[in-house]
């Protein structure tokens, strides 16, 4: 956000904390880890790193019922 001063341009910033409940919390944490884990995969370097140390993902069909 930008906020002009005599004639200057300047960044203006704001902080703020936020308090999720439990639920939020888990969900926030489940989406940040799954980000890391596609990042990880399917990055050039994460795949050759994948290969080197014997492990990758297994695709299943989901359960029924």
């Amino acid at each position: 956000m930008f906020c002009k001063v005599g004639g200057k341009a300047m960044h203006k910033a704001y902080r703020f904390r936020l308090y999720p409940t439990r639920t939020q919390a888990e969900l926030s944490h489940q989406t940040i880890g799954a980000a890391g884990l596609c990042t990880i995969t399917f990055c050039p370097n994460g795949i050759r790193r994948m290969k080197q140390q014997g492990w990758g993902l297994a695709i299943t069909s989901a359960p029924s019922g």
